[in-house]
């Protein structure tokens, strides 16, 4: 978790919740954990102890961070999750992984984002550079444009 600035830690002796951010608590909250109280096993309503990798632990799905802008860093951090799914047995459970271009979606490149993992494309018709630039006529053209090229593409 070293290169990670943001830390969930949850206290079940006092029942509180903080966020912290490059080791600054920024938010501390009360929480109520398991009635059930601490342990580890696996539906057995009990709050799990230690460091955990929570989208690997229990959810299914990841919207990568803004930061997470290119494919090598994406293809890094998915490997990450899939050895940390391995490592709980969740590997065979279906896993979304919402991903958020930073370009204007391409066609060409959907074989490539599927064999990543990708399986959902957040995209805009222009860069995110472009937005405060572009006249509204330019916008529409691009959103026509966009809806020819590709929202008329078969899915797969």
């Amino acid at each position: 978790m070293k290169n990670n600035p943001l830390l969930i830690r949850v206290s079940i002796d006092d029942q509180r919740l903080q966020l912290i951010e490059a080791g600054r608590v920024v938010m501390d909250v009360a929480v109520a954990t398991a009635s059930n109280g601490p342990g580890e096993r696996i539906h057995s309503e009990c709050t799990p102890r230690g460091r955990h990798r929570i989208r690997a632990r229990i959810g299914d799905g990841w919207i990568p961070p803004i930061s997470v802008s290119t494919p090598d860093a994406l293809a890094s951090k998915l490997e990450q999750i899939r050895s940390h799914r391995r490592e709980v047995g969740r590997a065979s459970q279906p896993f979304s992984v919402y991903w958020t271009l930073q370009t204007p979606f391409d066609p060409r490149e959907h074989e490539d984002w599927t064999r990543l993992g990708v399986t959902h494309v957040f995209t805009s018709p222009w860069r995110f550079d472009e937005a405060d630039v572009l006249s509204v006529d330019e916008k529409c053209a691009r959103i026509e444009r966009f809806g020819r090229e590709v929202l008329s593409l078969p899915p797969r």
